[in-house]
């Protein structure tokens, strides 16, 4: 009788830590907003003339959350492809990079990425992370709002021109659209921590008066 008790006991705790594991799971990953990545490119950037043949092509890639929350720090990851220099350019020695998050009321400039690489025909610069973190005021957008956004790319590249005649290291730019967004505003306190927490906190307090209900049911069924 002695060991059965056992058993069934042995039992009942496993159930127990596989009930609140689950519990767990649910209040993390179930209560925790996603974002879906949106990944694209390439995004061509063509700098010089065609006409005397003096062109480089970069190419874009990125990766931005389709949903952007306001209070969250959001990753851009982004990384770029020289994929031609023509005529008289050699080589590409300075590249700065900077995003801009544009609604319809409110223009907002992220970090500003600069790199002093010598990049050449083939080359790669990148991956690199751009951290965004949007307040409500910054996009214009009151608690519990939505609205849409465009993510444009502006790429300053210095090239290097190897012409005999006037060799020198030119600089050219160029804002192209990336892709389109939506900015959300949580209603009550921003980001994690606000109706998410409350939540969170609702559910483990249930879940540890149902686990004390059913540990004083188990000890009573043990004694018997």
């Amino acid at each position: 009788m002695g060991r059965a008790k056992s058993h069934w006991r042995k039992s009942t705790n496993t159930h127990l830590r596989a009930f609140v594991c689950l519990l767990i799971a649910l209040i993390v990953f179930g209560l925790t907003p996603k974002a879906i990545g949106d990944s694209g490119g390439p995004i061509a950037y063509t700098f010089g003339d065609h006409l005397d043949n003096n062109e480089s092509t970069y190419a874009l890639y990125y990766n931005v959350p389709s949903v952007i929350q306001t209070g969250v720090k959001e990753n851009f990851t982004l990384y770029i492809y020289l994929t031609e220099l023509s005529g008289w350019k050699i080589d590409s020695e300075r590249q700065i990079l900077t995003l801009s998050i544009n609604t319809p009321s409110a223009t907002v400039l992220t970090q500003k990425i600069n790199s002093s690489q010598f990049l050449y025909q083939g080359a790669r610069w990148g991956p690199f992370n751009i951290t965004v973190d949007l307040s409500a005021a910054q996009v214009g957008l009151s608690p519990g709002g939505v609205t849409n956004a465009t993510v444009y790319a502006n790429l300053v590249v210095y090239e290097r021109y190897n012409d005999p005649k006037f060799p020198v290291l030119a600089p050219d730019g160029k804002t192209l659209q990336v892709t389109d967004v939506q900015i959300v505003a949580p209603a009550g306190s921003p980001g994690l921590f606000g109706n998410r927490l409350v939540t969170s906190i609702a559910v483990g307090a249930a879940v540890v008066v149902a686990l004390a209900g059913v540990t004083r049911l188990t000890r009573k069924r043990v004694q018997h």
